[in-house]
């Protein structure tokens, strides 16, 4: 599995493992309904298109790459606009800090992960892939070296 399926399945993972614990644990955490959405969908997409990016198809690999490009980035926004509205809640002294630092943790990573599918997503074209591509350049010649008659004859390797 490449490294840029692995980031973006390893995200979606951790979306759903955050909302499983979530829902199973008992202490003041309870992000609640907050998290649905984005832990579930946002996971279950991103897990998806982690194995879209190993596809054969050049379209498929594309939109699991456009997909896992924006998608955390939108998650980390919905997750940004939770901890916002949380922190106001703490700064007001009348709720508990832990959902506000998940929140932010979870839009902190959300961006580290656009970031890294950004870094590794694949080149298109053939510099990308290591080759060496050359141009040939044209020498330009010396006309006081040069007869007139062989300034207008094409060179064999400029005639069509």
């Amino acid at each position: 599995m490449p490294a840029l399926a692995r980031w973006m399945a390893a995200f979606g993972l951790l979306l759903i493992a955050c909302d499983i614990l979530d829902w199973l644990m008992t202490s003041p955490v309870l992000l609640g309904e907050r998290t649905l959405v984005p832990g579930w969908a946002g996971g279950a997409i991103m897990i998806a298109s982690g194995l879209l990016t190993m596809a054969g198809r050049t379209s498929l690999r594309r939109t699991g790459l456009v997909i896992g490009t924006f998608l955390p980035l939108g998650l980390a926004a919905i997750y940004t606009w939770h901890a916002a509205r949380l922190w106001r809640e703490v700064w007001a002294r009348s709720a508990p800090i832990l959902p506000a630092v998940a929140f932010s943790t979870l839009a902190v990573l959300g961006v580290v992960v656009t970031g890294l599918v950004f870094r590794l997503r694949p080149r298109e074209g053939i510099a990308s892939r290591g080759y060496a591509v050359t141009v040939p350049a044209r020498r330009r010649m010396d006309p006081s070296q040069h007869t007139r008659q062989e300034l207008s004859k094409p060179r064999r390797s400029e005639a069509g």
